[in-house]
């Protein structure tokens, strides 16, 4: 009875093909190799006419199985991305903190003129790595030896699966925070696929007087300027006076601080700006002196407390 038969473990489908040379995988193993594996190779600049003379650390990021052109066989195409290292500055002194990353589309193994297939780019690779392949009419390497070209510790571009998402997208540190942001929007953007719900989320509340001028809703944050200056007028909670620093010591100087006021759903409802006194401007000499432009609710509790007795 086939019910009762009791099926083996499901089969790798690249199981042996890394100890495989070159020439003995299809560019459909290859491919999927290369994305499995992570391997990172280099790229010789004087393929392309603006970097002549420049090498470039790459990866596969990306494989798609499609014609070059309309009417033409499919092929195996890949994604590599590629990334110059310790960038030289205005000064010809190296940078070893910036990269610059550029992502180029590329054969498998055409044969066209103007191809450079990705298996070309690879035996260039390994005969730099090792001269020993430098004059073989035939690559002697089997793919496992493409991951000693860099070793185990080396920075590798990392493959980020958002909820919901078939390809993802590849960083070198998946932790830095547009990353995340980014993995953040991918996964809402499914939550909204999936059951059809957008969820609010309110903007960022600006930081400084300046960036709140320069926001699409700057004309609500002017409005809340407005109002919270007309309430501190009508309170009186200051007075106007000519400035004597010999006589007053050095201005302690105000900062806007701004909030925004959300329902439970997370929807803007109210622009909230408050107009306070900078602290850390304050000296010794005003240790003991207390500013407030505005009353706390806590103090007229107490005060309509006390009232009440």
């Amino acid at each position: 009875n086939e019910k009762n038969v009791k099926k083996g473990p499901t089969v790798d489908p690249l199981d042996g093909v890394g100890r495989l040379k070159l020439s003995q995988v299809d560019d459909d193993q290859l491919t999927r190799f290369m994305l499995q594996e992570g391997i990172m190779f280099d790229v010789n600049g004087d393929h392309f006419p603006n970097d002549a003379g420049k090498w470039f650390q790459g990866q596969v990021v990306l494989r798609q199985h499609t014609a070059w052109k309309k009417g033409a066989k499919k092929e195996y195409f890949v994604y590599v991305r590629s990334i110059q290292k310790d960038v030289p500055g205005h000064n010809g002194k190296i940078i070893p903190d910036i990269d610059f990353e550029e992502d180029f589309r590329t054969p498998t193994s055409s044969t066209r003129r103007d191809a450079l297939p990705l298996r070309k780019l690879l035996i260039e690779s390994m005969a730099v790595f090792n001269p020993k392949y430098k004059d073989e009419a035939e690559p002697s390497w089997c793919l496992y030896d493409l991951r000693d070209m860099y070793p185990p510790t080396a920075s590798k571009l990392e493959r980020v699966m958002p909820p919901g998402s078939k390809r993802g997208f590849y960083a070198k540190n998946k932790y830095m925070p547009i990353n995340i942001a980014l993995f953040s929007c991918m996964a809402i953007a499914n939550l909204v696929k999936v059951t059809g719900e957008n969820p609010v989320i309110p903007p960022l509340e600006p930081k400084s007087y300046k960036t709140s001028l320069c926001r699409t809703d700057c004309d609500d944050w002017y409005g809340a300027m407005h109002t919270e200056i007309k309430t501190l007028l009508e309170m009186k909670t200051f007075q106007i006076v000519d400035y004597d620093r010999a006589t007053m010591g050095p201005l302690i100087q105000t900062k806007w601080v701004y909030k925004l006021k959300t329902d439970e759903f997370g929807k803007v409802i109210k622009h909230k700006a408050r107009l306070v006194m900078r602290g850390d401007m304050q000296g010794e000499e005003t240790y003991d002196d207390t500013f407030s432009p505005t009353s706390l609710m806590t103090v007229m509790h107490s005060l309509i407390t006390i009232a009440a007795k």
